[in-house]
């Protein structure tokens, strides 16, 4: 009876809803048999609705892929088992196995260049309507914003310099002044220092009062004013801070696209540092192997830029060869 009334409805080009099915229904004297108003609301509460069918498609899709993560990771323990061959063959076939099954997640299909010039043409028109030479997310340095043109979608930022000369003050400010001037959320990732520390250190900065200061806690009644007036400042910010103890760098995209999921518009990763990131591989490592792994990690967060659309800063440390050389960085 319920179909029959919707059916009705639709074919006479009228609208669906609680309202006009009911009045339909009494109309057929139909209303009490099929469970009165109580009986439609549960059944439109019941049911999806079509204006989530992108997050309904992503969980399918997402089914899917732990059902080929499950196959490929049964197929690799029984290799496991089976296997008297050379080890690094077995790690190897394994390696692909999962590599194939995480291209799914993040696969396309080609594009031809009529359909690519027609997103760029849109790109430029919007540009050209952009009053200014800033086309992203501004730093809130205008020097830095006239080289930069701000921070854009995709970009890998390294910010790289000897140990205690101010890398992580700079990117705390870039993550604050783009926070509050372009009111756009960030998330740090801080593994040198804990969140109480990064939040003293914006408070210090908003209020004028020297760190030094700030950490003895002796301020007379002019610095608790300004404390007080820069603490609510910095607890408006749209900054989010994960400094968990030696989170690897898998644990760092994991966290990043959740971000993402969570926070509507994030605009800006930070990773301070890059040295303190580690992958999943253990055992021993030199120096060779370390720079492979600092080079697998920065290609990573490049391809965690490309994959959220989003800039990332990570700092990194200059070795000490720097120090040698009586020139400007090149």
């Amino acid at each position: 009876k319920i179909f029959i009334a919707v059916s009705e409805l639709y074919n006479n080009n009228k609208a669906v809803d609680l309202t006009t099915v009911v009045e339909c229904l009494n109309g057929h004297d139909w209303l009490k048999a099929v469970g009165g108003i109580e009986y439609l609301t549960e059944v439109i509460e019941s049911v999806p609705t079509a204006s989530n069918v992108d997050e309904y498609i992503k969980i399918v899709e997402d089914k899917f892929i732990l059902r080929k993560l499950i196959d490929e990771a049964t197929s690799i323990i029984t290799e496991s088992y089976n296997s008297s061959g050379d080890i690094n063959e077995v790690i190897e076939t394994a390696e692909k196995k999962i590599f194939d099954v995480s291209k799914n997640i993040r696969s396309t299909e080609f594009k031809t260049i009529a359909e690519v010039l027609v997103k760029t043409q849109s790109d430029l028109e919007k540009l050209a309507s952009t009053k200014g030479d800033i086309t992203g997310i501004p730093t809130g340095y205008y020097e830095l914003d006239k080289i930069t043109s701000g921070f854009h979608p995709h970009e890998l930022i390294i910010i790289a310099a000897r140990p205690a000369v101010g890398k992580t003050a700079l990117a705390l400010n870039f993550a604050y002044r783009v926070a509050t001037r372009a009111k756009t959320p960030v998330g740090i990732f801080s593994l040198e220092m804990p969140s109480e520390l990064l939040v003293r250190r914006l408070i210090a900065s908003e209020s004028y009062i020297p760190l030094q200061v700030l950490s003895t806690g002796r301020l007379n009644g002019e610095e608790r004013l300004k404390l007080a007036d820069a603490a609510k400042r910095v607890a408006a910010a749209p900054i989010y801070i994960d400094d968990t103890p030696g989170n690897k760098l898998m644990d760092i995209i994991a966290k990043s696209r959740k971000l993402q999921a969570q926070v509507p518009n994030l605009g800006l990763i930070i990773v301070d540092y890059l040295g303190l990131v580690q992958t999943s591989n253990k055992g021993n490592r030199g120096n060779d192997s370390r720079q492979e792994e600092v080079r697998k990690i920065s290609l990573t967060l490049k391809q965690l830029s490309l994959e959220m659309k989003i800039p990332i800063i990570a700092l990194s440390q200059l070795s000490r060869d720097v120090e040698k050389q009586n020139r400007k960085p090149q």
